[in-house]
Parts: structure tokens; C-alpha cells; sequence
């Protein structure tokens, strides 16, 4: 038997957290917050897919500093403004 297989085949490998964690909302409604005093960015934002909402959300918290965040924010805010998709 190869690597990963036993009895009724290959198992899946699952890497990184769980697909319906909790953290995934609360990040999720933490950036929420962190745009509602940029209004037409908050009303964009909402209005967007999950998965452009995790892409941006991601794009926030990956920064590995605090002022590498701080230096995101104009950026996603006028990228939601525009209700552009991230990059």
C-alpha cells in the first residue's frame, strides 16, 4: 500500500484549519467592524461573495505587522469603495 492508503482507499489530506471554524466568523466580523466607518466601503463589502470577503480578510491579517495592517486599510478601503474585487 502507497503512502495515505489503507482500507477503502486513499485518505484525504486536510491541511490548515476546519472549513466551518469559528474563527473564520469572528475574523470575519472583526473586519466587518473595522470598515463601518468607512461607509460605502462597509455597504460593498457586504455585498460581495464569501470567498472575496475571506480574500479580503486575509489580506488584512497576513500583514506581519501591526503597521503592515494600518498600511492595508486605505488600500482595501478604496478598493471596496470602487467595489472592486481584491487582487
Amino acid at each position: 500500500m502507497g503512502q495515505g492508503e489503507g482500507r477503502g482507499g486513499p485518505k484525504k489530506r486536510t491541511m490548515g484549519r476546519p472549513k466551518n471554524s469559528g474563527s473564520d466568523r469572528r475574523t470575519d466580523r472583526f473586519f466587518s467592524a473595522l470598515l463601518k466607518e468607512y461607509e460605502p466601503d462597509y455597504a460593498n463589502f457586504q455585498a460581495m461573495s464569501s470567498s472575496v470577503k475571506k480574500t479580503y480578510t486575509r489580506a488584512y491579517f497576513d500583514a506581519k505587522t501591526d503597521a503592515g495592517r494600518e498600511k492595508r486599510i486605505p488600500w482595501m478601503a478604496y478598493r471596496l469603495n470602487e467595489n472592486l474585487k481584491p487582487m
